[in-house]
């Protein structure tokens, strides 16, 4: 069932689930594919709160409810997430949640305000709130991650030779990682955010305020969590990039296992990139391959580990 903003304003105010004289907005901004809406209830003469109310197919009610709980966990724990704080049906078809509104800017748009010794600190902070989530041990889960991830790897390999666009030398990028799949085996299965960037970091006062879009969580090896770094984070600001890396590993080396598996996870992502921009975004697909191109240069196609960006340590 579709609805348009316009309905879905008026039922939000139809089931009282704010006062009569809040103004609601829709958000048009993002990638999510939930209806977003910033609330604004006045709470005295000068007071508001804000809140985000997102909408979503009632078939992903199931998944709606553990992100929900999820993020109730994340919140009290103190990582620096919204706090949620309803979750119900608009219509027979349409779930809707609710959770407070982080105040500030979008990082990706204001990184490159601050000074490169500013960016590397908001990095910090930002690697440490990702080494907190992942702090959240999987639940029960019936493959392993290397038997999860191998075989979504394959699918998309296989949708890419499907196809007609190429990346250069991907045979040779096909073989490293084929070469590199056993280092998944006995990874640890962890609360994954799963697109960890700066679009999806808030700014405000010159600080990281807080961690939002955790809709596409998932379970799985926490390294993986950094491959949207070298996608889309280290054409904005190298620092901040090296920051989060050196954050999240509480300013010590990284060791030689980590580089490697996030050249795996990187190198991999490159396949899934192509496959996923051709159906859902084709439109994008040079400016796509404009990053796949930046990435297989940093690795020099995956002959080089490390990336060329990080600061070697010999």
């Amino acid at each position: 069932m579709f609805m348009n903003k316009e309905d879905i304003i008026r039922l939000i105010g139809e089931r009282s689930l704010f006062s009569a004289d809040a103004d609601i907005w829709p958000i048009y901004r993002g990638m999510s594919g939930d209806g977003k809406f910033l609330v604004t209830e006045r709470a005295g003469k000068d007071l508001t709160n804000r809140y985000l109310l997102r909408t979503f197919p009632t078939d992903l009610e199931e998944r709606k409810q553990i992100e929900f709980d999820l993020m109730a966990k994340l919140h009290g724990s103190g990582i620096r997430c919204a706090q949620p704080m309803a979750i119900g049906r608009l219509a027979p078809e349409l779930g809707y949640t609710i959770a407070s509104y982080i105040e500030g800017q979008e990082a990706a748009e204001v990184i490159s305000e601050f000074t490169q010794q500013e960016q590397y600190q908001i990095g910090l902070d930002a690697g440490a709130e990702l080494r907190k989530i992942h702090d959240f041990a999987a639940p029960a889960l019936a493959e392993s991650w290397y038997e999860r991830k191998t075989a979504k790897h394959r699918r998309y390999i296989e949708a890419y030779l499907n196809q007609s666009v190429r990346i250069r030398h991907d045979e040779q990028v096909m073989a490293f990682i084929e070469q590199n799949l056993p280092l998944m085996q006995g990874r640890p299965d962890c609360l994954q955010h799963d697109d960890y960037h700066l679009a999806n970091l808030v700014m405000r006062d010159g600080k990281l305020a807080g961690v939002i879009d955790f809709e596409r969580y998932d379970w799985g090896d926490p390294v993986h969590d950094f491959l949207k770094l070298g996608m889309f984070c280290t054409e904005l600001s190298i620092p901040y990039s090296i920051g989060q890396i050196d954050g999240y590993h509480r300013q010590q080396p990284p060791t030689e296992l980590f580089w490697r598996l996030y050249a795996i996870y990187i190198a991999m992502c490159l396949f899934s990139s192509v496959v996923w921009t051709l159906q859902v975004q084709p439109g994008n697909m040079k400016a796509m391959m404009l990053k796949i191109n930046r990435v297989l240069d940093d690795h020099d196609y995956f002959e080089r580990i490390k990336p060329k960006w990080y600061p070697s340590t010999e």
